[in-house]
């Protein structure tokens, strides 16, 4: 679970993962940037441009 405050934005993102499969280091540091990029985003109330995979 993550939580993260920019200025006056708050991003909240959870993810599930079992022992055996663990967490994606992966999909991690993609969830990271997407946090990076869309905080300043939402910030300046502009629509959303960050997304998984770009």
């Amino acid at each position: 679970m993550a939580q993260v405050r920019v200025g006056t934005v708050v991003l909240w993102a959870s993810l599930d993962a079992s022992r055996a499969t663990g967490i994606d280091a992966t999909l991690v540091r993609d969830l990271a940037a997407l946090f990076a990029v869309r905080a300043p985003e939402a910030q300046d109330g502009k629509t959303p441009a960050a997304k998984l995979g770009a």
